[in-house]
């Protein structure tokens, strides 16, 4: 398998945030977030989430693999940690005309870094995908694996 960063544009199409320049994948600028903090720190705490942000991209891997590094353990009761800080993967469907849910994230809700199996598919053929990023907490890094011989624009 080979990593490449999800922020690499010559692989992958980010869309959600206006945050995509800074570190890691945040809703909004720092420079607004602090300034949100002034007024209300729970908002500007939650516009630290990768909520909303999605990665576009095309690859012909029969195999994809995540690996992710959260800003935190899992820590809502009332939601699971795939709710919280999971990924999910949807494939373009041709016979339905739209992207249809693959997979998700499962991992241990202690870790703040994990390595996932996403998505095993039949055959080698080209696929488009959209990875959607976690909803209730910031995401540091996130790679995407996909074998050796495989393509990923």
């Amino acid at each position: 398998m080979k990593y490449i960063d999800l922020k690499n544009e010559d692989h992958f199409k980010l869309y959600g945030s206006i945050a995509l320049e800074d570190e890691g994948y945040r809703r909004l600028l720092k420079e607004d977030r602090d300034k949100i903090r002034e007024f209300n720190k729970d908002v500007a705490y939650l516009a630290t989430n990768s909520s909303g942000i999605q990665a576009r991209f095309k690859t012909n891997s029969a195999k994809i693999n995540v690996k992710v590094t959260i800003d935190s353990v899992a820590n809502m009761n009332h939601m699971s940690a795939l709710g919280q800080c999971g990924l999910d993967l949807y494939v373009y469907d041709k016979n339905f005309n739209e992207y249809v849910f693959h997979n998700s994230t499962v991992y241990n809700s202690k870790l703040t870094e994990y390595e996932y199996d996403l998505g095993r598919f039949e055959t080698n053929e080209d696929k488009e995908l959209i990875l959607n990023l976690p909803l209730y907490m910031g995401a540091k890094q996130i790679e995407v694996g996909i074998e050796d011989d495989a393509y990923l624009i």
